[in-house]
C-alpha cells in the first residue's frame, strides 16, 4: 500500500513533465516551420538551443555551403577596415593604389540568396553554376540573379544612341544587394531620365565592400573607356568603420576621415580634370530614421567637405521622411527593399536631369 501511495505520486509528475515537454517541443515546432514559411529567423533564445539546431538543421543547406565554399580564396579588406576572405571564383584579385582589393570577374552569373538553414535565414552570394543550381532547388530559399558583363559590372539598362554616360560608384547599396538588376535605383534612375527626354547610359560600377579608395579607382580606370558625363558618388557609414553605431556617434578616429577625404579628393580632382560633373551623396542607415535620428555626423563632415570643393551635395533623409521611409529598407538586413531603391531613384534622378542640362 506504502509503495502504490509513493508511485502515483511520483507517476504524475513524470507523466506531467513529458506533457510539459511535449508542449514545449511542439511550440518550438510550430515556431521554427511559421519562421521558415513566412520568411523570418527563429528567436534568439531558439537559434542559440544546441538541441533545436541538432533537430532542425537542414543538411540541404549544408550541402550547398560545403559546395560554395570550395576554391581557393585570397585576403583583402572591404567595408574600409574589415579583413575578408574572398573566393576567386567570384572575385579578381586586383591592385588598387598597392592594395590589392577586388572586382567581380567578368561574364559569370552571380545569386544573391536568403536561404534557410533550419533555424534562421542565411544570407548568401554565390557563384551560380550547374552545381550550385541543382543544390539551391534542395533549399528553402529567396534568390535573385545576374550575370556580370564583359567588364564585370552589374549589368542596368541598354545603351542607347548618343546617350551621356552616367557613372554610379558605391558599395552594395548601390551595386543594389538582394535586388535584380532592372530594380535597382542605378538602372530606374536612367529609365526615369529618358522619359524625361534625357537620353542616359547608366553604368552600376559598384561592389558590395568598396569604399572611396575603390570608388576612385574604378572611376580611374574605366572613364577612358566610357567618357562619363556625371559621376554619382553614393557614400555609406561603413565608409570609414564597419560599425555604424559608432560613426554615427561620432565615436571613431578622425583618421579614418582622413583616409575617406583623400580619395574623395583624388576623385573630386580626376573629375575636375576631365569635365565630369560630380555628385555626392550620402545613403542613410535605416537607424537614422529611429533611434538615431539625431546623429548624423558623418553627413555633416561629408557636406562640409562637399561644400569645400564646391560639388553638389545630396542627403535624401528629409525626401524620405517625405514620401515615407517605413518600405524603404528592407525588414531583414540594412539594405534598401525595392520600393527604397524606387523612392531614392526618385530623389536622385531630378538632381542628375539638372547636372545633364547644366553640362
Amino acid at each position: 500500500m506504502t509503495a502504490k501511495r509513493i508511485a502515483f505520486p511520483v507517476l504524475s509528475v513524470v507523466l506531467g513533465l513529458l506533457a510539459g515537454l511535449c508542449i514545449v517541443a511542439g511550440t518550438i515546432f510550430i515556431h521554427v516551420k511559421w519562421a521558415e514559411t513566412f520568411g523570418y529567423n527563429t528567436t534568439p533564445l531558439v537559434r542559440k538551443s544546441k538541441i533545436a539546431a541538432w533537430l532542425f538543421s537542414d543538411e540541404s543547406y549544408y550541402r550547398l555551403m560545403a559546395a560554395a565554399r570550395s576554391g581557393r580564396r585570397f585576403r583583402t579588406v572591404a567595408d574600409f577596415d574589415q579583413s575578408v576572405a574572398l573566393q576567386k571564383r567570384l572575385f579578381v584579385p586586383t591592385d588598387m593604389y598597392g592594395s590589392v582589393k577586388f572586382r567581380y570577374r567578368p561574364n559569370i552569373g552571380i545569386y544573391n540568396c536568403r536561404i534557410w538553414s533550419g533555424l534562421r535565414f542565411r544570407s548568401r552570394v554565390l557563384r551560380r553554376s550547374r552545381k550550385i543550381t541543382a543544390l539551391l532547388k534542395d533549399t528553402v530559399h529567396d534568390c535573385i540573379h545576374f550575370r556580370t558583363d564583359e567588364n564585370g559590372f552589374k549589368p542596368s539598362v541598354a545603351p542607347v544612341d548618343d546617350g551621356s554616360t552616367v557613372f554610379f560608384l558605391g558599395d552594395s547599396f548601390t551595386e543594389g544587394l538582394w535586388t535584380a538588376p532592372q530594380k535597382t535605383f542605378v538602372s530606374r534612375v536612367g529609365r526615369k531620365l529618358r522619359s524625361r527626354g534625357l537620353p542616359a547610359n547608366p553604368i552600376n560600377l559598384a561592389v558590395s565592400g568598396y569604399g572611396a579608395l575603390e570608388m576612385s579607382w574604378m572611376l580611374e580606370r574605366y572613364a577612358p573607356m566610357f567618357s562619363p558625363k556625371i559621376a554619382v558618388v553614393n557614400l555609406f557609414l561603413n565608409d570609414v568603420h564597419d560599425n555604424f553605431d559608432k560613426v554615427l556617434s561620432g565615436n571613431i578616429p578622425d583618421e579614418n576621415y582622413q583616409k575617406m577625404f583623400e580619395s574623395l579628393n583624388r576623385i573630386a580632382d580626376y573629375c575636375a580634370r576631365h569635365d565630369i560633373a560630380l555628385l555626392i551623396a550620402v545613403i542613410p542607415a535605416k537607424g537614422q530614421f529611429s533611434e538615431f535620428r539625431q546623429f548624423h555626423d558623418f553627413q555633416d563632415r561629408v557636406k562640409e567637405w562637399a561644400g569645400q570643393r564646391q560639388l553638389k551635395f545630396l542627403d535624401p533623409r528629409d525626401y524620405f521622411d517625405q514620401v515615407g521611409v517605413s518600405d524603404v529598407y528592407l525588414p531583414w538586413d540594412p539594405h534598401f527593399s525595392i520600393e527604397g531603391h524606387k523612392k531614392y531613384a526618385d530623389y536622385l534622378a531630378g538632381h542628375i536631369a539638372e547636372a545633364m542640362r547644366a553640362n
